[in-house]
């Protein structure tokens, strides 16, 4: 039987000492030790015996006294002090035979799989970020999890959307929306409307049908495609009656008057869709007065897809440059806070690709994913493991991008010299593979958070980072040519 996952955002251990100074500091330089080794295990024994079944249970705060010891005895009596007192207390809560749903107190919440995961999209949606209490397992997406849940509700004759009230309204917002397209499947996004609404999935099926029979080259088709979907996730939002004709015209309302394909896009729009296009001429610039990010190269689809950061309007961009994730403060979770060993290669390798120039980043989207990609080895960047990259290119946290900006050979095979690069200045990695710097340095846990103008990284230490004495740059203060903020490491 496989053991269930239990995660504790923050743990705090308050010791009060009747002994002398030195005693104190004695104790306190013991205690990290015993900590990592003796109480995390005997708490996930206990965490283990009170799991449900089914779902997850979340712990809002737990308190508990382990007593008072005898100081030559925490070693060998601290953890299972600690156990005793912690089972007691969920036993006042819950029974570890069977979860009892209606006794759950107010600051105890349990949730079945598909909530969880529903709240995850919806956090997701929201932030760009996952939950800290969600956790995908090894090799799965957040895509193929969600489609899962949704296959599993189905089949079970539960809507896939229940307790999901709150999705229809949150795409009444252009972030939202924007996330939404950019980083979910065709087929997700189609799911999606058939489950919001029935007429709304038979109106795109036969908008697309027509787009997709149609001789429109595939830059302009894909691009209408998004605007399209874009689109009919607004007008579900709005709760009307939606039709082809309505459909055609909001969407063709926002698109972009561009130099390729635009002919045959008018040919086909105007022999099936006349009044749509008719009524109202497109504008010049992307949705929501913003251009469409994407970071495709290419002359065709450089009409198209412009970085987003670089296309905000004057006031609105300082602002959003300045605001944070909701969390940034108390903390966001990343698994690739290694990233930050490769920045003094980093400028010079974006400019020498041509993503940066004279000191700022000019294609921010394409920088994204080459960063997922040295730290992975993965060309799509799925925007939840972008937090840190986010920072490295100065990116507003919460600003949707791009997963897939098809990352040329190219770009691949320079990504690959700067990490022999790294391994060739770093002489203590001696024959180290690329795949081995990610999987010892680059793909490690931490934290990072605001505080005050500045960023602060918290890596997790490992057992060979006594090789990071022999690293020949110093990684402690971070400050790219194009970041606006300093971002503070602690790596021990």
């Amino acid at each position: 039987m496989t053991a269930n996952i239990h995660l504790i955002q923050k743990q705090y251990l308050h010791v009060e000492l009747n002994g002398t100074e030195s005693e104190g500091l004695a104790l306190q330089r013991r205690l990290p030790d015993l900590i990592q080794h003796s109480l995390m295990p005997v708490i996930e024994q206990v965490l283990e015996r009170f799991s449900p079944r089914e779902g997850h249970l979340f712990i809002e705060r737990l308190e508990i006294d382990a007593g008072v010891l005898m100081l030559d005895q925490v070693e060998h009596k601290l953890a299972g002090s600690v156990a005793q007192a912690l089972e007691k207390s969920l036993c006042g809560y819950i029974s570890p035979v069977k979860l009892s749903v209606a006794a759950i107190p107010g600051n105890i919440r349990h949730t079945t799989e598909q909530q969880s995961i529903s709240e995850a999209m919806i956090y997701f949606l929201k932030t760009g970020c996952l939950p800290w209490s969600f956790h995908l397992t090894d090799g799965a997406t957040l895509e193929q999890v969600i489609l899962g849940s949704w296959r599993e509700a189905e089949k079970s004759g539960v809507d896939p959307l229940v307790g999901c009230d709150e999705m229809q309204r949150m795409l009444a917002d252009a972030t939202v929306r924007k996330r939404l397209v950019r980083q979910f499947s065709p087929i997700l996004l189609e799911t999606l409307v058939s489950l919001l609404s029935s007429e709304g999935r038979a109106v795109m099926a036969n908008v697309l049908q027509i787009i997709r029979s149609s001789a429109i080259p595939s830059v302009d088709r894909k691009y209408f495609e998004r605007v399209l979907r874009e689109t009919v996730f607004a007008k579900l939002a709005e709760g009307y009656a939606l039709t082809s004709t309505e459909l055609i015209r909001e969407a063709w309302r926002v698109m972009p008057v561009t130099a390729t394909g635009y002919a045959e896009l008018v040919r086909v729009l105007e022999l099936h869709w006349p009044d749509a296009t008719r009524r109202t001429p497109p504008r010049r610039s992307g949705l929501d007065e913003t251009s469409i990010a994407g970071g495709h190269t290419g002359a065709e689809e450089e009409i198209y897809f412009e970085p987003m950061v670089e296309n905000l309007p004057g006031p609105d961009k300082k602002s959003v440059m300045r605001s944070a994730h909701p969390d940034a403060e108390e903390g966001l979770y990343i698994e690739n806070a290694g990233l930050v060993l490769l920045h003094p290669f980093l400028p010079q390798f974006f400019t020498g690709l041509g993503i940066a120039g004279e000191d700022k980043l000019l294609q921010p989207e394409r920088a994204l994913c080459l960063l997922h990609f040295l730290a992975t080895g993965q060309i799509i960047a799925p925007e939840h493991d972008l937090i840190l990259p986010k920072i490295l290119c100065n990116v507003p946290l919460e600003m949707p991008v791009e997963s897939d900006v098809a990352l040329t050979l190219v770009e691949q095979e320079e990504a690959a010299a700067l990490l022999a690069a790294v391994i060739r200045h770093w002489d203590a990695l001696r024959n180290t593979s690329a795949d081995g710097l990610r999987g010892t340095f680059l793909l490690r846990p931490g934290k990072v958070s605001l505080r005050g103008a500045d960023w602060l990284l918290i890596v997790e230490s490992r057992g060979f980072d006594v090789l990071l004495d022999r690293l020949p740059w110093a990684i402690s203060m971070i400050k790219l040519p194009w970041m606006e903020r300093m971002l503070w490491v602690e790596w021990k």
